[in-house]
């Protein structure tokens, strides 16, 4: 039987505000992202959530000579952890992205370096995993439900990697802010990129 996904982008701390790469109105995403975490719960679908998991020292950070983030998500600090106000023990697979020194891509679907089940929640990840893929394969899931941070960046990143993946997509509006940085495509640009890609936005 095919099963649907959520999947929580990035909801983490230095993402929101007070955060070190703030996104105006995270943590009032909470309810909605809570409420979408408990709607998949009552239908038996599987819950994900993508973290940044960063070293302290990574190409991915501002320095002289390159940039384009300022220090976030160092791995197991206070900014790396989640935003309050969703249960975070009902995940059952979280992705740490960026655990090495490197300046990887945004999506969910490139982690890079390290994952780990809940089977407190009912879904364990098999030892020979190698790719968010392969998890939601292996889960029977088609379906995909996008919340998180930040809708520009990493929403759309991994929403696109999934839809080329042939995953059956959908981005909720109100789980996701955006950064909306001068100069860049916005939130609202990215939404449409994907609607363009029949991902669907609701």
């Amino acid at each position: 039987m095919n099963r649907e996904a959520l999947i929580v982008v990035d909801y983490q701390n230095d993402f929101a505000e007070g955060g070190s790469l703030a996104v105006t109105g995270a943590r009032a995403l909470a309810p909605q992202i809570q409420s979408q975490m408990n709607l998949t719960r009552t239908q038996s679908g599987l819950i994900v959530a993508t973290r940044d998991w960063h070293p302290e020292k990574t190409i991915h950070f501002q320095r002289d000579g390159g940039a384009i983030w300022p220090v976030h998500c160092i791995a197991g600090t206070p900014g790396a952890e989640y935003v309050e106000g969703i249960d975070k023990s009902m995940i059952d697979v979280e992705i740490y992205k960026w655990f090495k020194n490197s300046d990887d891509g945004y999506s969910g679907f490139e982690w890079v370096d390290r994952l780990s089940g809940d089977p407190q929640s009912g879904f364990e990840v098999g030892s020979g995993a190698s790719s968010l893929e392969q998890i939601l394969r292996d889960a029977n899931v088609s379906v995909l439900r996008i919340v998180g941070l930040a809708t520009d960046f990493c929403v759309y990143a991994t929403a696109k990697s999934a839809k080329e993946l042939w995953f059956e997509v959908e981005v909720l509006r109100s789980g996701i802010a955006a950064v909306n940085a001068p100069g860049l495509s916005s939130g609202e640009d990215k939404l449409r990129e994907l609607a363009n890609m029949w991902v669907k936005i609701s």
